[in-house]
């Protein structure tokens, strides 16, 4: 099953040891957790890079 939604955000990714992320609003995180049917835990996510 295929549920893929593609949403557009900016953010600076940031690096703690070997690990990357980046911090989302509050409004993106929901969104993200509703599209999901989740409300916590992880989410598999594909990123795009552009501009490096």
């Amino acid at each position: 099953m295929n549920n893929s939604k593609t949403n557009k955000i900016s953010a600076e990714i940031q690096i703690v040891g070997v690990n990357q992320f980046v911090f989302l609003s509050d409004t993106v995180l929901d969104l993200i957790f509703r599209q999901a049917n989740k409300d916590k835990g992880k989410i598999p996510v594909k990123i795009k890079l552009e501009g490096c």
